[in-house]
């Protein structure tokens, strides 16, 4: 099953300060040099051009748009295709990469195919193709059909190879709905969805259900009795009716599973005191500690995943919707404990850091270009862009760990009220199971 997306190469200075220390998607021939980095291809059989080759690429783009009189701000289009965990081999990924660009763009634009090896659990192929057609001159006309169309021809060639596709996937345009589902992974809504499940098949009556939910931390807008029961979610100000859910969300039906369960004995919902487990009854100081920050997440994450006898739910409903970032957080307690980082204070100085050895390799890699423009044999100019490659390779491994750095800064006080929340309803639930043991 293969993912895919496609965005624009756009060469202005607004462009590169919104792409937020991404410089190699602002120039065609940074993104050229990003995308067949010797770091992640194996550049003798993972390079391939397709109505150019893998050395004078950016050459031969920049004739086209000389030649028509096409220079503007848009100077290429950069693609990607990512494959499931161990589902092709690098030479099925490329020959699904170049076919796959040959289809969509082959007759009329210049286009490189790089496979990048460098994850190696998931191989993901780059398209570059120039923004000018070679044909005619006509400029590609970016639109969300090109989307869909790079996502079904993608889909054609990978059945063709034998390999998964998502059959039957809604489109949602620019939604981040689509992709969640396409990567696996699950929404809001998914969560909210599965809670109700939750409390339905927990559930002994209707004022069960309701105490359920209460207890998983929503609030009832229109009761279980109502025509339209709506709870609101945290994080939405307005109350969501339970029949948006589904056919088997209506009140009438979920009556119905309640009813049900009068052939079982339903269990009562298995909350977890992962703060008191960990900390005992010290309330743990977030602010001064990240790394125990994304330690206590964790922990909490491993037993939500847990099996399904074992596995027991957070209060806070806010809590169960960070299930679906474990990998993300998982990276970013192996950050912070790879470089030793405790504090928020130690946070922000590395990233002073980071971002002070990137200007000094931004300006190494100039001064290089400059060179590069100024060889005086092709020996030269080789023994160069080699050095320029190494450049960008670092380049690329500091400003991905900046990115990394900075989204622990800035998602760190969301997840301290997320999991001060957390301890609040819990200790709010012991007190409750204490006086239920009475």
């Amino acid at each position: 099953m293969a993912t895919t997306r496609l965005w624009k190469v756009s060469g202005s200075l607004k462009k590169v300060l919104d792409y937020a220390e991404n410089p190699e998607k602002t120039s065609l021939q940074n993104v050229i040099d990003y995308a067949s980095d010797e770091t992640k291809t194996d550049k003798e059989l993972f390079v391939t051009g397709i109505n150019c080759t893998a050395e004078n690429a950016y050459e031969v783009m920049t004739e086209t748009k000389m030649h028509f009189g096409k220079k503007d701000k848009v100077v290429a289009y950069h693609g990607y295709q990512s494959f499931k965990e161990g589902e092709v081999t690098p030479e099925e990924c490329h020959a699904i990469g170049i076919e796959t660009a040959k289809r969509l763009w082959g007759d009329r634009y210049e286009i490189l195919v790089t496979t990048h090896l460098n994850t190696e659990n998931h191989l993901h192929n780059h398209f570059v193709f120039n923004s000018v057609s070679f044909v005619d001159g006509e400029k590609f006309r970016f639109k969300t059909m090109d989307i869909i169309a790079l996502r079904e021809m993608s889909d054609d060639v990978c059945r063709e190879y034998g390999k998964s596709v998502l059959e039957n996937a809604p489109f949602y345009g620019n939604s981040s709905v689509y992709w969640v589902h396409r990567n696996g992974g699950l929404t809001q809504t998914d969560i909210v969805k599965d809670d109700i499940d939750i409390a339905i098949a927990h559930a002994y009556s209707p004022q069960s259900f309701v105490q359920n939910m209460i207890d998983m931390g929503y609030r009832f807008n229109r009761g279980i009795f109502n025509e339209y029961p709506s709870i609101f979610v945290p994080g939405r100000n307005k109350p969501i009716r339970l029949k948006s859910f589904g056919e088997d969300y209506t009140r009438q039906r979920i009556l119905e599973r309640i009813h049900a369960n009068r052939y079982t004995r339903p269990l009562k919902i298995k909350f977890y005191f992962p703060i008191y487990r960990i900390y005992g009854k010290r309330k743990p100081t977030w602010a001064d500690s990240i790394l125990v920050l994304f330690e206590a997440l964790l922990a909490i994450l491993e037993l939500m995943l847990a099996k399904p006898e074992e596995k027991q739910l957070p209060i806070s409903p806010e809590l169960r919707f960070e299930m679906q970032k474990l990998d993300k957080y998982i990276k970013q307690q192996e950050f912070l404990t790879a470089y030793k980082l405790e504090t928020v204070e130690e946070l922000s100085s590395f990233i002073g850091t980071l971002q002070s050895k990137m200007d000094e390799l931004l300006e190494q890699r100039k001064q290089l270009d400059n060179k590069i423009r100024r060889a005086a044999t092709p020996e030269i100019e080789a023994e160069y862009k080699a050095e320029r490659r190494k450049l960008s390779g670092e380049l690329a491994v500091v400003r991905e760990d900046i990115a990394t750095a900075k989204d622990i800064e800035k998602e760190s006080s969301r997840l301290v009220r997320i999991l001060e929340n957390e301890y609040a309803l819990e200790a709010k639930q012991k007190i409750k199971n204490r006086e239920m043991e009475r």
